[in-house]
């Protein structure tokens, strides 16, 4: 009888230690800052839960200061500030690679959803947005 209660407690403490590093390794992924990328098709957000997005399906790009209201986490991140993953708010998908402490955010728009995020600092997503500007804006525009 001794023998098998062993077993018992040593499989739950090798549970409980995969568990624990698993949100570990989890949490670690979610606080990395995201950063992002253009190559010649698209832009790279790179993170845990990121993705890449093609120009050709971009729609629009606005700068906004706030988040859009009632935000509940769908799947990913929701520590503190950073929220990272898919999101809904009123309804509406979102994806979401924000720091909230530190606005602007860019609101971009495809052809399939809405996809919200910011850099590290107000001037670097400045920086951003007028680089996605440019990718979305056709150069025979003007310019």
């Amino acid at each position: 009888m001794l023998r098998g209660k062993k077993r018992i407690s040593i499989a739950g403490i090798v549970i409980a230690v995969v568990a624990i590093g698993f949100a570990i390794y989890s949490l670690a992924g979610s606080i990395q800052p995201t950063s992002y990328s253009f190559d010649d098709t698209s832009l790279k957000i790179s993170t845990q839960f990121g993705e890449s997005i093609d120009y050709a399906d971009m729609t629009s790009v606005q700068l906004q200061s706030s988040m859009p209201p009632n935000l509940v986490k769908i799947a990913g991140a929701n520590l503190g500030n950073i929220l990272k993953g898919n999101f809904e708010s009123n309804g509406t998908a979102l994806k979401v690679y924000v720091d909230t402490s530190v606005p602007p955010f860019i609101y971009l728009k495809t052809k399939s959803e809405l996809v919200i995020f910011n850099d590290q600092s107000a001037a670097q997503t400045q920086t951003l947005y007028d680089e996605l500007q440019q990718k979305i804006t056709p150069s025979s525009a003007g310019g």
